[in-house]
Parts: structure tokens; sequence; C-alpha cells
């Protein structure tokens, strides 16, 4: 399958997903999270495909949604389905997902990171949602579970911005790597010793379902209130 927006392929059972719009700093657009969903799909039960890496092609890992899309009322509609549909395919992708951050990870493109199960990042990365000055609600949820809730609602709120040493420390992400080794390093991170089975036979599944209630309610109500708040400052700039 041939992408626009994104490069993906498959070595030794890994898969990796790069976002491919450096650019415009891999801004998430309709058509790139219609194709990191097709591309999930296609190797949801591929045997090829053991497990999953998402990084950025470029200086950024990515910036968040693309803001030029939400100057045209005609595709608010899009906005909200592929979000919703891209963050759930991911979410519950039955194969270890591992984001390597290779640069500044905003808004959408913290809520991308942290939906995978494993974190790794460059020494450039930054963590933040800026988002917040328009209005709109981050992914609190997923935050919390994995830096605690206090932390959470510090950058969900604020909007701050946290270093790749300072994610270290929170558990945000679980190694920080000289940004030539990271794809390397997230290749081994699959193959490592330390896993009680071989990384792409591991249960990933029941944890996703474990918290299948509270997440499809946190993000059905995130994403209503984004579809009407992220809107608000574009409408008088059409």
């Amino acid at each position: 399958m041939e992408f626009r927006t994104i490069k993906a392929d498959v070595q030794g059972r890994i898969g990796t997903i790069s976002l491919n719009r450096p650019e415009r700093r891999n801004a998430i657009s309709i058509e790139m999270r219609r194709e990191i969903s097709a591309c999930l799909k296609g190797w949801r039960e591929s045997e090829a495909v053991g497990a999953v890496i998402l990084t950025g092609n470029g200086e950024a890992f990515s910036a968040g949604f693309d803001l030029g899309e939400f100057k045209q009322p005609t595709l608010y509609n899009d906005i909200y389905e592929t979000s919703a549909r891209y963050h759930r395919d991911l979410w519950y992708f039955p194969k270890p997902t591992i984001a390597a951050v290779n640069g500044p990870a905003l808004a959408g493109g913290f809520d991308l990171a942290k939906l995978c199960d494993i974190r790794i990042c460059s020494k450039t990365a930054l963590f933040g949602h800026p988002e917040i000055k328009f209005g709109i609600p981050p992914l609190l949820t997923p935050l919390r579970w994995i830096i605690g809730e206090g932390l959470a609602r510090d950058l969900c709120l604020t909007g701050r911005r946290i270093d790749a040493a300072e994610a270290h420390r929170a558990g945000l992400v679980s190694e920080v790597i000289d940004g030539n080794k990271l794809l390397e390093r997230a290749r081994e991170w699959s193959e490592q010793e330390r896993w009680p089975l071989p990384f792409w036979k591991l249960p990933r599944r029941p944890f996703a379902l474990s918290r299948h209630t509270c997440w499809t309610t946190q993000i059905a109500d995130s994403r209503r209130l984004s579809a009407s708040n992220m809107t608000k400052p574009f409408r008088n700039s059409s």
C-alpha cells in the first residue's frame, strides 16, 4: 500500500510508521490520520508484523494537528471523525507499540506518543500541550496513567513544555537516546532478552481492553469539546 503523508516499512517483524510531512513539522492532517489507520488495519492481523514503531521524518516528531484545516468549516466533521478513529485504532492495536520521539511532540503529536505502549526519545525531544491556549482539552486520561495525576494536570492545564531530561525523570519516556541512534534503539527494544516473551507475543490486548470504559468515555468527551473549541479562533479568519 502506498501512502502520501507517512512512510511504512517492515523489517524483521517490526513495522515502522514515519510521519512524513517534514516541511510542516509533521503536522497531523486528515489524510495522515486516515493513512495511519489504514496502515494499522493492514498490520493488525498480519503475521509479518509483531510490533510497531512510530517516529517522525525530519527534526520534529509532530507539531500537532494541521491547523490550516480548522479554517475550513466543511472539514470539521472529517477532523472529528478521523481524530477519534485513529486514536482508537492505535489504542486498541493488539500488538506492542513504541514511540521513537525524535524531536518536539506537541499537542496532537504528544497525544500520539502517549497512546503508544513505550516511549523513548532523542535529546532534542520536547513535550507539551500548547492547544490549551485555544481552550482545547488535551487527552488527560492516558497521560495521568503514565506520569500521575498531579503532573498530568500541570501539563494539560498550563501548556508548559518539558524537555527530554524532565520527561525521563517523570517516567514519560523510558530512555533518552542520541538522535542518530534512536531508531536503532527502538528496534532493539523489540529484541531484548529482558522480555518474558518475544516482544510480539506479549499480551498487549488485555491492557487496552481493561481500560475500555473510562478511555472510551474520556476520548469521546474530549473530542466533542475539541471539535467545538478548536474551531472558534478560526471561524472569523476565513
